[in-house]
């Protein structure tokens, strides 16, 4: 078991969707079960095992949050105060917090926090008890309608991932894919992808098999492949979808800086 925390030049596009796409997390969880977490921030990292009933997200703040030791410990370090809605900008929450009460009342699961969270209304104060260096102190902010949040959300997005088989997320092209014996599948096209990127005609199930004349054989492959190349280049894919071969060709878009994926993988 093995899990990934990285951070991505940018994703192109700004479109809310199943996965989050414009300097937004994405939270990409395959299978279920206990899984290995690795979290990093900057030049931070830290290791934990999580499972899938673990994980409380604020999307007010774009922070991940786990459940350990009858406390929620803030994984994933909030995005910046500059990417925040401006209620949400002078919100003091840091990687490393551990927040012990919600709204006055103490919780023994992430399922008992959501739950609080869930139980208040649009508007009304989300008020956390939070442990820093020894003290205590109170972190308060509105709980947001979600369908009206701009910038920076986390998003849940699950994909099956079997036996021997790899997940990788290409944030610069908005894709998921899953490898398996030297083969990549296109398992998932993220907002962003083919609708905003002209010439790109991938679809679900596609295997990619050549990209700019070198055979494709693992999804992290393919995701070194176009992190090496620049803004504007052009990127030529030929692919096998059921008994035909498709050839493509489209420029590397434009990213957004700020992105960040969070990738949880279980093998069966």
């Amino acid at each position: 078991m093995r899990s990934l925390t990285k951070k991505l030049t940018g994703w192109a596009g700004g479109l809310l969707g199943i996965a989050v796409i414009s300097a937004s997390p994405l939270y990409a969880q395959c299978a279920a079960g206990s899984q290995a977490a690795e979290g990093a921030s900057g030049t931070q990292k830290h290791r934990m095992v999580l499972s899938p009933d673990q994980v409380v997200m604020l999307n007010e703040l774009g922070g991940v949050l786990v459940f350990e030791n009858d406390s929620l410990k803030v994984l994933i370090e909030p995005t910046s105060a500059s990417q925040r809605m401006a209620a949400y900008r002078d919100v003091d929450l840091r990687q490393g917090d551990v927040v012990v009460m919600i709204n006055g009342k103490r919780f023994k699961s992430a399922e008992e926090a959501n739950g609080i969270l869930n139980s208040l209304a649009i508007g009304e104060e989300i008020k956390l008890a939070v442990r820093r260096d020894g003290s205590i102190r109170m972190v308060s902010f509105p709980k947001a309608d979600p369908d009206k949040l701009e910038g920076p959300q986390l998003m849940v997005k699950t994909a099956s991932c079997g036996p021997g088989e790899t997940m990788e997320v290409v944030g610069d092209l908005s894709l998921m894919l899953i490898g398996k014996e030297n083969q990549v599948r296109v398992d998932e096209i993220l907002p962003g992808g083919t609708s905003t990127i002209p010439g790109m005609t991938l679809q679900k199930g596609d295997i990619i098999t050549v990209c700019n004349g070198t055979s494709v054989t693992s999804p992290a492959q393919f995701a070194e492949l176009i992190a090496g190349l620049s803004v504007g280049d052009q990127i030529n894919l030929t692919v096998t979808r059921g008994d035909e071969t498709v050839e493509m060709a489209f420029a590397k878009p434009e990213a957004t800086e700020g992105a960040r994926v969070i990738k949880r993988r279980v093998n069966q």
